[in-house]
């Protein structure tokens, strides 16, 4: 047996979709303006939630408000999915056999109440555009905004720990601890890619506002800066988090 600390390094969505998506009208009634651990603005246009997973029946409540369940759970088969990935024979899907997980209960304290949010125009292919009889390349403005703004998702939150125990025989430890290690390598390649790839976003976008190649670009910097400044968060953040598994050798 071994024990498992487990920190979420971003939001964490895990639902069973549209089997047990929740209805306005039909599984709840309304969402409260000030329910807590959301940051939803436009709580009323709200229709649809995507929940988390919990063992409670939360369905066919139309005359209730919306509520967070008492107890929410990460499957043991979700997590056994994400750590040892990659199983590509018979050999490999015996070792993943022979492991027991069991599901990690979350409070609800965990659990927050969002939108997503999507970038949209950050790849585009030259666009022609004429203007005073000449042709222009024209880019349209990227944009940072709501994705599906009448859809919520229960979520864990960034930076929660948690803890569970992984039960195997003896013979398989030194196989287990290599597994994690290599999925945890893995985990670090994609976020240095994710990272360079943002890096490229950002070079390219920096290029079309300085060659005033945007669609309806504006003279204020403030108006190009919510998406810029989005992504040059995003790609700070995945840099810390390379930093801190190199640091902690992981």
């Amino acid at each position: 047996m071994v024990k498992l600390k487990i920190t979420t390094i971003s939001s964490l969505i895990l639902s069973p979709r549209m089997e047990k998506a929740l209805y306005k009208g039909v599984d709840y009634k309304n969402i409260k303006k000030n329910i807590k651990n959301s940051n939803i603005v436009n709580i009323d246009n709200i229709n649809i939630i995507y929940p988390f997973y919990s063992y409670e029946e939360r369905d066919l409540l139309p005359e209730n408000e919306f509520l967070y369940a008492q107890e929410y759970y990460i499957p043991a088969s979700s997590l056994k999915g994400a750590l040892l990935s990659g199983t590509k024979n018979e050999d490999d899907n015996s070792f993943r056999s022979s492991i027991l997980f069991q599901d990690i209960k979350i409070s609800n304290e965990n659990i927050e109440l969002k939108n997503l949010y999507k970038f949209q125009y950050l790849y585009q292919n030259d666009k022609k555009k004429n203007k005073d009889n000449k042709q222009k390349t024209i880019y349209k403005t990227p944009k940072f905004e709501t994705f599906f703004p009448s859809v919520a998702i229960e979520m864990i939150g960034s930076g929660k720990k948690f803890e569970t125990e992984v039960l195997f025989r003896c013979d398989v430890s030194v196989d287990f601890k290599n597994k994690l290690e290599d999925s945890f390598e893995s985990t670090k390649n994609k976020l240095n890619n994710y990272m360079e790839e943002i890096e490229r976003r950002i070079t390219n976008i920096e290029s079309w506002i300085e060659d005033r190649k945007l669609e309806d670009q504006v003279e204020k910097s403030k108006d190009n800066e919510n998406y810029l400044e989005k992504l040059k968060k995003i790609k700070d953040n995945i840099q810390k988090l390379i930093q801190q598994i190199q640091n902690n050798k992981i």
